[in-house]
């Protein structure tokens, strides 16, 4: 409306999210077989659809024009939607200008991306955990992650690695609240890293440290990641 003069004419421009199964029927055996986190282990959701049906007011023979310059900005440009009545998050995907007509001088259109991506994402990246300083295991760093709604697949930074020798590595650990170890990655140099492995659940927390060289090791580590909700 500020930039455009066009008002939102649909409530229901987010389609829900669709996950993917995976069943298997066994011959002799009661109903069937859920795989459909057995690869993953979670849950695997589809991209979806994002559908907003735009209106206004102008003058007749100028609506062509606006459309071609809606068009030149975001027809087939990936974009980040954001939501008046949800502004701390944003969407994401390609985005089409479809479906264009007038009456007199009510001009309509949809603005549209057809494979948005499942998620909606945090504007604000997670801001207290980067630049801890990780030595020695004997003074390993417990890092609580404040993961809210799904999880999170982070990067890590890591700077400064001194004195590892030819066998020291800096060790990132994953643990549930049980203290249970899910996941353990080392790193041998400076570099930001994204393992498939680890996604970060709520309540789980990250132990890092510098191990198999005396006492000397050190290094610097940061955690980006931003929230994800559906």
């Amino acid at each position: 409306m500020r930039d455009f003069g066009l008002a939102i004419g649909n409530n229901n421009y987010i389609e829900a999210p669709e996950y993917e199964t995976n069943y298997v029927s066994i011959p002799g055996r009661n109903g069937v077989l859920d795989l459909s986190e057995a690869i993953a282990g979670r849950v695997i959701y589809k991209t979806r659809k994002i559908s907003i049906e735009f209106g206004g007011m102008g003058d007749e023979m100028s609506w062509d024009g606006v459309i071609s310059n809606l068009r030149n900005l975001f027809h087939g440009k990936v974009v980040q939607l954001i939501f008046d009545n949800d502004p701390t998050y944003y969407w994401t995907g390609r985005a089409e200008i479809n479906d264009f007509d007038r009456f007199r001088n009510l001009g309509t259109f949809k603005f549209e991306i057809p494979e948005a991506d499942p998620f909606k994402y945090s504007i604000d990246i997670v801001p207290d955990l980067a630049g801890l300083n990780v030595t020695y295991y004997t003074s390993s760093r417990v890092i609580n992650t404040p993961v809210t709604g799904l999880a999170v697949n982070p990067e890590f930074v890591v700077s400064n690695l001194t004195n590892l020798g030819t066998s020291g590595a800096l060790f990132i650990n994953l643990y549930d609240q049980s203290g249970t170890r899910l996941q353990s990655r080392s790193v041998k140099q400076d570099g930001s890293y994204v393992f498939s492995s680890i996604w970060i659940e709520p309540n789980q927390y990250i132990k890092a440290y510098v191990a198999n060289n005396g006492s000397s090791g050190s290094g610097t580590l940061s955690i980006v990641y931003r929230q994800v909700s559906l």
